[in-house]
């Protein structure tokens, strides 16, 4: 997990690939916001899985009541699946777990994901951005190091 604090808004970046890991990054988020601000993140997930899966993984997160999740799509691991398939499933799992559909948003990359939630983002507020292919991660880490200071602006 790496940590980054950018015009206020404290950012975490990790894999959490499974629901153990994501409960774990969520928890730090929350300590982190400690009551305070919002709570934003990234989901997505490998094509390789089992839709009941993907849907845990999005039950995980909606048991912490985040305000945004930018659901997405992860190049390079469709894995078998249509593109879009399993943003779908996600989306779908979110809803359907309670999460207000105001609170979904969906991009089709991992970078374009982190900048959106980037861009949401104000003081106060956690965000997790949970980003997978090597390549997004070193978009996204660079985007953190350019932005410091000026989140909302990414």
């Amino acid at each position: 997990m790496m940590r980054f604090e950018l015009g206020g808004v404290r950012v975490l970046v990790d894999y959490a690939h499974n629901p153990d890991g994501l409960r774990g990054v969520l928890r730090v988020a929350e300590h982190l916001r400690g009551g305070r601000g919002r709570l934003g993140m990234l989901l997505g997930h490998a094509g390789n899985r089992e839709d009941a899966d993907i849907e845990q993984l999005a039950a995980v997160a909606v048991g912490f009541r985040p305000d945004l999740v930018v659901v997405k799509e992860i190049e390079g691991y469709l894995r078998g699946r249509a593109v879009g398939e399993v943003p779908r499933i996600l989306r779908a799992a979110l809803l359907r777990d309670g999460l207000p559909d105001s609170a979904v948003k969906m991009r089709m990359s991992e970078v374009d994901a982190a900048r959106c939630a980037l861009e949401w983002a104000r003081p106060g507020d956690v965000l997790a951005l949970l980003v997978h292919s090597l390549a997004a991660r070193t978009a996204v880490l660079g985007m953190l190091e350019g932005a410091r200071g000026r989140i909302g602006r990414i």
